[in-house]
């Protein structure tokens, strides 16, 4: 038997609910918030989609015998960002190019249980805002951290800004992740990878040469 659970976070919060069981008909690893100021009475909706206005938020789902309502936070880092240094290593793994932004960067961390990813974000010219780093605990990679995180960052600014930029290797493994997340290829910068790191960077069995930029509205 499912049944419907609820329960209350703070403001700014996000809220998931996961389903740990196997695939069934009715849920499978579902995440879904309800939100007071957003949705219609008992309306589900997945939670990257939910709208952080003021007030409560509200868990709202479905939950198996076996399930765990975990809440997760978004953290603004404004000071000692190099405690994360390892996981934004990840994402850039030369240190000296992730000093190029990190101070001037806003920084976010999202917690859930302890840090699982982390994104830098930088102000550009004509109202485009750039993800310069974004990364997940590789053992937690796969699970949804770094799209709520940029579905944060699209709701948090999207009165600011009007595009989302980020730029990239031209790698199997980030630019389809990319895509699904509503960005389309806009330009590239050719021999970014080789004039300014002082090693081959590989990714998915590929060096990367070219910086590859991708864009969507917010």
């Amino acid at each position: 038997m499912n049944r419907r659970i609820r329960g209350k976070i703070n403001s700014g919060e996000v809220g998931a609910l996961y389903d740990n069981g196997r695939k069934n008909k009715t849920t499978a690893k579902c995440k879904w918030v309800y939100t007071r100021n957003a949705c219609r009475k008992n309306e589900c909706v997945p939670f990257g989609d939910c709208k952080m206005g003021s007030g409560k938020l509200k868990l709202f789902g479905l939950k198996n015998r076996d399930s765990k309502v975990r809440l997760m936070k978004i953290i603004e880092v404004k000071e000692n960002k190099k405690q994360y240094l390892d996981l934004l290593l990840l994402a850039d793994e030369q240190e000296d190019m992730v000093d190029r932004y990190l101070d001037n960067g806003k920084m976010y961390v999202l917690d859930d249980n302890g840090v699982k990813c982390e994104c830098v974000i930088t102000d550009k010219e004509n109202d485009i805002l750039e993800i310069k780093n974004i990364a997940t605990v590789p053992e937690y990679q796969g699970e949804g951290y770094a799209k709520a995180l940029i579905d944060f960052i699209i709701k948090k600014y999207r009165e600011q800004y009007i595009v989302l930029q980020v730029g990239t290797g031209d790698s199997p493994l980030t630019i389809p992740f990319y895509e699904k997340c509503g960005f389309v290829r806009s330009h590239i910068i050719p021999n970014f990878f080789t004039d300014n790191y002082d090693h081959p960077i590989y990714e998915g069995g590929r060096q990367l040469v070219d910086m590859v930029y991708l864009q969507r509205r917010i």
